[in-house]
């Protein structure tokens, strides 16, 4: 199988969001296609979400889902700390000052944007 360049990510990401989308829900399953990936260093999870993050712009909502479905056994759900059980980029976002997290533990997003 043939490398997903940088230019081919953004590329793909332009043929499935339309210019005019004010919110843009990703939902990547990276470990699909993260072996194609030519990826500069060590941190892919940061650089896809840079990437998505520069395409989408700040002029439109990014939401990702972050989902702690172990919230269900524990009951234990902390808004800040407990983290994203739903991947690399998820975690990404947790980490950025601009994303905020809605309050359902089972059911909560990150989101940044207007």
């Amino acid at each position: 199988m043939s490398k997903i360049t940088e230019r081919d990510f953004v590329n793909s990401l332009a043929s499935i969001i339309p210019d005019d989308a004010q919110t843009v829900f990703i939902l990547s399953r990276i470990w699909t296609f993260a072996n194609r990936l030519e990826a500069p260093g060590d941190d892919l999870a940061t650089w896809l979400f840079d990437l998505i993050d520069e395409f989408v712009g700040p002029q439109r909502t990014l939401i990702y889902p972050a989902f702690t479905l172990s919230y269900g056994l524990s009951r234990k759900f902390d808004l800040i700390r407990s983290k994203p059980e739903t991947g690399a980029l998820s975690g990404d976002a947790m980490l950025r000052p601009n994303y905020r997290r809605t309050r359902a533990p089972m059911a909560s997003y990150f989101s940044r944007g207007p």
